[in-house]
């Protein structure tokens, strides 16, 4: 179960991050294919996420993160790949990512969703930090089971370098 502390933080990043959503999210119709939109984000990026819980030893371990622009958003919202080598929090998923307040670095980043936990649940995460043209550096806050004792509640960070 979340403590307190750990139910506010992950609260206020949500908070956070759905209003980076709202503030960049554009009108119109879906899109259907691929625009064929660039972004200085748009391609790999690898370095680590390193996972700190309390009580325990922080666990870094490599992690990659492809961006894909999301057609007609302005190149500020991105269709996100996430593989995470770290040996806490081994997952691969995709999810989105938000750039504000313009398409251009510096900026801030906030990316949101769900993994596969390597302990058996569907853990979800947050993270919102500063992108330059080649390096972000963000926290990563987040929630995850723990073998049969509920929701525990984790922070990091992650720091990435455009290949």
């Amino acid at each position: 179960m979340l403590t307190q502390p750990w139910r506010k933080t992950v609260r206020y990043s949500s908070v956070v991050l759905v209003s980076f959503l709202v503030a960049s999210c554009g009108g119109g119709a879906s899109p259907t294919g691929p625009s064929g939109e660039t972004s200085f984000l748009t391609g790999t990026w690898r370095g680590t996420l390193t996972i700190t819980r309390i009580g325990e030893a922080d666990v870094t371990g490599a992690t990659t993160w492809t961006f894909e622009v999301t057609p007609g958003t302005g190149r500020q919202n991105f269709r996100t790949t996430i593989q995470s080598d770290n040996t806490w929090l081994t997952f691969s998923t995709t999810t989105s990512s938000v750039i504000t307040p313009s398409p251009e670095p510096p900026g801030r980043i906030g990316t949101s969703g769900t993994y596969p936990s390597p302990r058996g649940c569907r853990g979800d995460f947050t993270s919102i930090g500063d992108v330059q043209a080649t390096t972000i550096d963000a926290n990563f806050v987040g929630v995850d089971c723990d073998q049969g004792a509920g929701r525990v509640g984790f922070e990091g960070r992650v720091r990435l370098t455009k290949q």
